[in-house]
């Protein structure tokens, strides 16, 4: 499969710890069985190969505003103080494939479960995913999974996980000007202060 990109997801995990391996041949059977985990010790955070259909990603942004005036006088001198906060989010969602069709091939369970426990012992959700061109980083906000088909024996065969991202920026800024008195409402203002 020349050309094809992988998806990485990176999970901060509690203390940095990663899932215990006993040898050298069982941390390499845990990679091949968990579709190329990287689960060395020493690292920050926990990584994982994922499959990734690229036409199933969402974007969503928000933004918020306050804006606050006050007026403040300082010898003869009176000053407008405008305040203005600000926050933006922007979440982007994307769909993880899991396929199991040879034998041999990791067990989709076992991959959505590796993976569901990564989440589970990351104490901030903080998440990286990166494909192609994309990267994203931000504080994991929902997740799901679902198993879509099965063997004749009960073994899941087929899996997808709903994740979204959330990232946001905080902007604050305060402004300071000189203003002349003309107006009624700002010299009632500056008798209350």
């Amino acid at each position: 499969m020349e050309g094809v990109r992988k998806a990485i997801l990176r999970i901060d995990c509690e203390n940095g710890t990663k899932e215990a391996v006993s040898s050298p041949n069982e941390a390499a059977r845990k990679i091949l069985n968990h579709g190329s985990t990287d689960m060395a010790f020493g690292q920050e955070k926990c990584e994982i190969v994922v499959q990734y259909n690229p036409a199933s990603i969402k974007y969503r942004a928000g933004i918020s505003q306050n804006r606050s005036i006050k007026y403040e006088r300082q010898n003869k001198e009176v000053y407008k103080i405008t305040a203005i906060t600000g926050e933006s989010t922007a979440d982007i969602s994307f769909t993880l494939v899991f396929h199991s069709r040879f034998e041999g091939d990791p067990s989709v369970q076992e991959q959505m479960d590796l993976l569901f426990n990564m989440i589970r012992r990351s104490p901030e959700k903080q998440i990286e995913f990166l494909w192609s061109n994309i990267y994203v980083q931000g504080r994991l906000v929902s997740f799901s999974g679902v198993y879509d088909m099965f063997d004749s024996t009960g073994r899941p065969i087929s899996g997808h996980m709903d994740i979204t991202i959330e990232t946001s920026t905080k902007v604050e800024r305060t402004s300071k000007t000189l203003q002349n008195l003309d107006n009624k409402k700002q010299q009632d203002e500056l008798r209350k202060t």
